[in-house]
C-alpha cells in the first residue's frame, strides 16, 4: 500500500495557483529570493537543481515547499541469508522499504523501532545466530510489516522517527528471523 504526501502536494498547488493567478505586478520579478534547505531530496530551481532534504524558497510574497526525496531501504530474502542494502544511519523522514522474496516459500518482513535506548547491538543480541527461533523482542514498535510469497517483492513508505531500528526477515512455520539489518536514524 502506498501512502500519499497530501499536504506537501497541498502546499505546491497553492504554490502553483499564486504564482498562476497572481496581479501581474512586475515587482515579484525585482524581489530577493530565499532559499533554506536541509540535507537530502532535490530542488529543481530556475536553472538548476540541488539536492536538499526540505527546502523553501520564497520569492517576492510565494513559498514553494518540496517535500524530500524517500532513501531505499531493501531487503533481500533467499532462504538461507537476510541482505540489506541501504543507509545505517539514514536520517529522520521518508522512506521505501523494498523487501524482495527470492525464497522458495512465504517468508515476513519487519521493521521495528526500538522503544527505549536498546541498542542495534541489544538485538543482535537478543535474536542470536540466523535462522534464530526467538520472536522480536517486546521493548519494540511495528513500523512496518508484511509476508511475500515466493518470488513476490513488497514495498512500503513511510516516515522512519529518530529512533534505534532493526529489520528482519522470517517465517511462521517453524519460526526461523533472520536479522536483517540496525539503523540508527539519528537527527
Amino acid at each position: 500500500m502506498r501512502r500519499f504526501l497530501t499536504i506537501p502536494a497541498a502546499i505546491l498547488t497553492a504554490a502553483i495557483l499564486t504564482v498562476g493567478c497572481s496581479s501581474g505586478d512586475d515587482t515579484a520579478d525585482e524581489a530577493e529570493t530565499t532559499t533554506t534547505a536541509a540535507p537530502a531530496a532535490t530542488v529543481a530551481g530556475p536553472e538548476t537543481a540541488t539536492t536538499v532534504a526540505t527546502t523553501t524558497t520564497t520569492t517576492g510574497a510565494t513559498t514553494t515547499v518540496v517535500p524530500p526525496e524517500a532513501t531505499e531501504l531493501r531487503l533481500t530474502f533467499d532462504g538461507e541469508t537476510c541482505t540489506y542494502e541501504g543507509p545505517t544511519e539514514p536520517q529522520p523522514g521518508p522512506v521505501e522499504l523494498i523487501y524482495v522474496n527470492d525464497s522458495d516459500g512465504e517468508a515476513w518482513v519487519a521493521l521495528n523501532r526500538h522503544n527505549g535506548d536498546e541498542s542495534i547491538q541489544d538485538a543482535i543480541d537478543h535474536f542470536g545466530p540466523s535462522p534464530s527461533p526467538t520472536p522480536c523482542p517486546y521493548w519494540k514498535t511495528d513500523v512496518a510489516r508484511s509476508f511475500a510469497a515466493p518470488g513476490d517483492t513488497y514495498r512500503w513508505e513511510g516516515d522512519l522517527q529518530a529512533a534505534t531500528h532493526h529489520l528482519v526477515c522470517y517465517r511462521h512455520r517453524p519460526l526461523e528471523v533472520w536479522f536483517g539489518a540496525g539503523l540508527a536514524v539519528e537527527e
